[in-house]
């Protein structure tokens, strides 16, 4: 089997285990790592850049060659392991819980949360321009919502105090 059809097959396979397994979207296997990147070991995530970084200098560079097969095939092999090992249930339920009433209600057992930071990073970034455009709009309003008085309906106005007199 010639290195360009090593390198396309083990991507091809981990490209479509990302896809079923964890919905993963996208052109290529590092864009299909990216989206599911947050969910993913970091070893793992590692091996699969390699993999991916692999294929495409083979592919598309002139006599590139995998360099280290073993290296290649044993991070293959770890991956493809993980992807299709067994997923614990998504959520098991605990023993009922007794609220102030009759009723019986089950929770499900807590679990971590996976924090996409990018995504937290730009729903706070999008929410700050909103309050800064909220903010940008109210002040067009409150200058626009001002009248100029006309000049007759203006208090008099007497002599300042705040004038010195000046004594020769």
């Amino acid at each position: 089997m010639s290195d360009i059809e090593t390198a396309v097959k083990a991507s091809r396979q981990i490209e479509d285990l990302l896809e079923i397994q964890y919905h993963a979207k996208g052109r290529g296997l590092h864009e299909k790592l990216t989206s599911v990147e947050f969910r993913l070991p970091r070893q793992i995530l590692r091996h699969a850049r390699y993999i991916a970084s692999v294929r495409n200098a083979v592919v598309h560079d002139d006599n590139e060659t995998i360099r280290d097969h073993t290296r290649s095939k044993a991070a293959r092999d770890e991956i493809v392991a993980f992807l299709t090992a067994p997923k614990p249930a998504a959520a098991k339920i605990v023993g009922p819980i007794k609220h102030s009433g009759d009723q019986t209600t089950s929770k499900p057992a807590s679990r971590p949360i996976a924090i996409n930071l990018r995504g937290l990073f730009a729903t706070v970034a999008v929410m700050a321009g909103m309050v800064l455009l909220g903010f940008a709009i109210l002040g067009i309003l409150a200058n626009t919502a001002q009248t100029q008085v006309p000049q007759t309906q203006r208090a008099p106005q007497g002599p300042s105090i705040c004038r010195k007199s000046v004594k020769a």
